[in-house]
């Protein structure tokens, strides 16, 4: 056991408590390990993804993410949902500095996309928004050296647009064949 500081406060009695002092609370604060951010600190990762998460949300499609779904109007969002999240939830997480790794902030980003597969239709509008949201936000937290969340989202709308336009390349299957497909009549890739 190690030796109590001198002038260490102990209450008067049983069940009472001591003031903490500002250096006691700082001291026990989490200190990241080397490469938990990636190749910046935690402070310079923090401060980049909360401008790019500024940035998503001057985007009409970003804002049904912005803050908690409203249980008044889905009162079954908090039952169905397990682990809500949004937006501002994560930006001041990581204002206060909450995510101890880089990988905690990304699992809770993919939460957006997972908790509106969970309450809403596969194709809904919301659900495709959410998917976007949420590969937009890990890729440019991925890629540590973008400053700029805007030209992610290009890059991923280019992308998406260059698969849909394959997809209606894609030739249909005889609908009376024995070979596997979809209901759609769509060739299923192994």
């Amino acid at each position: 056991m190690e030796p109590i500081p001198e002038g260490t406060a102990f209450p008067d009695e049983v069940g009472a408590g001591v003031p903490v002092s500002q250096e006691e609370l700082t001291a026990l604060l989490y200190k990241p390990q080397e490469g938990e951010w990636g190749a910046h600190s935690r402070d310079e990762e923090c401060e980049r993804v909360i401008q790019g998460i500024n940035h998503l949300l001057s985007l009409d499609f970003a804002s049904p993410f912005a803050v908690p779904v409203d249980l008044s109007a889905y009162p079954l969002y908090c039952t169905v949902v397990a682990y809500p999240t949004d937006l501002n939830t994560i930006r001041r997480r990581l204002e206060n500095r909450f995510y101890r790794r880089i990988s905690a902030l990304m699992w809770e980003v993919r939460y957006i996309e997972h908790n509106a597969r969970t309450f809403n239709e596969p194709d809904s509008p919301i659900v495709k928004a959410a998917k976007i949201v949420t590969d937009v936000l890990l890729r440019f937290i991925g890629d540590q050296s973008c400053t700029d969340i805007l030209d992610t989202y290009n890059k991923i709308k280019a992308e998406e647009l260059n698969s849909t336009d394959a997809e209606e390349d894609t030739e249909m299957v005889d609908l009376d064949s024995d070979g596997p497909g979809t209901s759609s009549g769509r060739r299923v890739s192994g």
